[in-house]
């Protein structure tokens, strides 16, 4: 069983290693290989559009953690660009860190993770090493077919039509004297979601003197020389996406003694995103607080309740429309020689890409941008009562 299988991984490596199958990656509806990962002692994944996209292991972050495909090194590239959004574990939309959301868990044989150096596997990842092994012929005997069909309902959105389908198939043909193999997968899936926000953006960070602009009524104040944030400005943001995400990979074995087996495999991967995202943003004056109550418990004091009389300095309107696509290609060739019991010689080439790059079919950008902006001179009236967070 499954069990048996990843309990034989850690008796034989040398170091500490966890694994996981593809019996345990069938038996939960995981989207991917992140969400797959995390089931896994030391793994967290950190998500986007409320899906897996990469995992911190050990407490260090995806560009801590090398990602290998049947032992190769995979190329990261993300550079999302959602409004308020940079690469996860890059700065700006640079990154080392593997995007898992490119590849789905349908066609995975298994995942192996390996929290302590061994020669056999690739040095860098200071957190982990994590391969990603896919199927081969030679795993299985004769002919092995299978289909699935899967839908999804996600309810965070307001489409009238809110259920997408999910479709993969994998077959496999070794013939009888286990010399020659060939094997494919393939999967397609769409999603549609949203998401709503309320947030804070920016804050000025400070030593508490005692007093704030405007002398407010103030409950639970940190102490004095202690360091407290004020919020620059409130955010609200409403957001629609769509995904389409394609795997296909093909698999040649070519065994002409029981000593020598030579692979040839290519793996490939698209995932196209879309979001429309509206956002309404306020600027606080930091000027004439009447009331404000602090949450002390962690290093900087935050303010769980502040209210401004002057209303908000400034407003904006957001409208955008962004679009991305991620492409992996992945052409490697492999050969091994088990000249005895003892010794065994292993020869491997690849060649990997990995693309993350705009896709408007309009502009050849990557955002569709519009915004409106103005001045809250507003002294009077109904609507000049204040500002809350």
């Amino acid at each position: 069983g499954s069990l048996d299988q990843a309990m034989g991984v850690k008796r034989d490596a040398a170091g500490v290693v966890d694994a996981i199958s593809a019996e345990d990656i069938g038996k939960f509806p995981d989207t991917n290989l992140a969400e797959s990962l995390q089931r896994i002692t030391g793994i967290s994944i950190e998500r986007r559009d409320g899906e897996g996209a990469q995992v911190t292991a050990r407490g260090f972050g995806p560009q801590y953690n090398m990602v290998t495909l049947n032992g190769r090194q995979m190329p990261g590239a993300d550079a999302y660009g959602a409004p308020g959004q940079v690469a996860i574990g890059g700065v700006d939309g640079g990154t080392r860190a593997f995007n898992f959301a490119q590849l789905a868990a349908e066609a995975i044989n298994g995942i192996e993770v390996y929290k302590t150096s061994q020669a056999q596997v690739p040095s860098g990842g200071i957190g982990a090493t994590i391969n990603i092994l896919t199927a081969r012929p030679f795993d299985n005997e004769g002919v092995v077919a299978s289909a699935g069909v899967k839908a999804v309902s996600d309810r965070s959105q307001p489409f009238d039509n809110d259920v997408t389908p999910e479709l993969s198939g994998i077959f496999s043909y070794t013939n009888p004297d286990k010399t020659f193999g060939v094997g494919l997968s393939a999967s397609q899936q769409k999603r549609k979601g949203g998401s709503v926000q309320a947030t804070g953006n920016g804050w000025n960070i400070q030593p508490w003197t005692g007093t704030m602009p405007g002398n407010p009524n103030v409950v639970n104040a940190p102490a004095i020389g202690e360091l407290y944030g004020r919020p620059n400005d409130l955010r609200y943001a409403f957001s629609e996406f769509e995904r389409e995400r394609i795997n296909g990979q093909a698999v040649l074995q070519f065994a002409p003694t029981d000593s020598l087996t030579f692979t040839l495999d290519y793996t490939y991967s698209t995932n196209e995103i879309r979001e429309d995202r509206g956002e309404q943003a306020m600027w606080l004056q930091n000027a004439q607080y009447t009331d404000v109550e602090f949450d002390t418990s962690g290093a900087v004091a935050t303010p769980i309740y502040i209210r401004e009389i002057a209303g908000t300095k400034d407003f904006g309107l957001e409208q955008q429309r962004t679009m991305q696509k991620y492409k992996l290609g992945s052409l490697g060739f492999n050969a091994v020689w088990n000249v005895n019991d003892d010794f065994r010689l292993t020869f491997d080439a690849h060649n990997s890409k990995n693309e993350s790059r705009p896709n408007d079919p309009l502009t050849g950008g990557g955002s569709i941008f519009s915004s409106i902006a103005g001045t809250n001179n507003c002294t009077t009236g109904p609507h000049c009562g204040g500002s809350y967070v």
